[in-house]
């Protein structure tokens, strides 16, 4: 596991635009591909997860369910103001909304054969059923409701 110290001694970090440098050549540091990848001390490491450690000394312990997420969903933007520590439900509260999805609301779907509207939540890794409604609205107000008691 890298160590700050041995973070700082090799990259410098700007909070500012999330960019990693390095300090011997003054190359930016990190390959694009899913996430920002750098590569230190033979080992690849996502940027965000050592930008946290930069700027506060510790990195998010898996084995907890602890993450970090980015806030505005861009995996390539490090800015520390765009970090933040959750745990895996609050990171998939902040996802895109899926592909299939025809409602435009996370949670909610339409059910062809009930020609009604299931509203759902995950929760500690489990789907949590909030009904089938036979108005959009009213799965809406499900889906929003379990929100706003779960994670406000």
């Amino acid at each position: 596991m890298i160590t700050k110290e041995i973070l700082k001694k090799e990259l410098e970090y700007n909070k500012e635009t999330g960019i990693f440098t390095r300090i011997k050549t003054g190359e930016i540091a990190g390959s694009k591909l899913r996430y920002v990848k750098i590569h230190l001390k033979g080992k690849n490491y996502s940027a965000h997860r050592l930008a946290w450690l930069y700027v506060y000394d510790y990195i998010p312990d898996y084995s907890k369910d602890l993450m970090i997420d980015h806030i505005n969903q861009n995996k390539h933007d490090n800015r520390i103001c765009n970090l933040r520590v959750v745990n895996r439900s609050q990171n998939a509260q902040n996802s895109k909304l899926y592909s299939k999805n025809k409602t435009g609301i996370k949670g909610v779907h339409w059910i062809k054969e009930d020609k009604s509207y299931r509203a759902t939540i995950y929760l500690n890794n489990k789907q949590i059923s909030l009904g089938s409604h036979k108005n959009l609205f009213d799965a809406i107000c499900a889906r929003k409701s379990m929100e706003n008691k779960i994670f406000i």
